[in-house]
């Protein structure tokens, strides 16, 4: 849905491009931009590597608790911690 979504705004700002005078504000580019940058923000593997790693730098400090990720298969990639979920759940019911 999310790449529905990305390739729709990099259409109309191609489209918006092709008019006159609207190609100095190059919205083709900046969509391309957005789209990748919003790839790299909702895709949550790199969340769960960067946590991995956030939680070996401060493992040895008392009183800190780091949620854990929970391998939720390959089409959701490695997605919440467990009070996420649970919160979820209650919404549902």
């Amino acid at each position: 849905m999310m790449e529905r979504d990305l390739r729709l705004i990099s259409t109309m700002a191609s489209v918006i491009t092709r008019f006159p005078g609207m190609r100095w504000l190059s919205l083709d580019e900046a969509a391309n931009e957005f789209c990748a940058l919003m790839q790299t923000q909702l895709d949550l593997r790199t969340e769960g590597r960067n946590l991995a790693i956030f939680r070996d730098y401060f493992s040895g400090r008392g009183g800190l608790t780091f949620p854990e990720k929970i391998d939720m298969g390959s089409d959701l990639g490695e997605a919440g911690t467990e009070e996420s979920i649970l919160v979820m759940m209650s919404f549902e019911a």
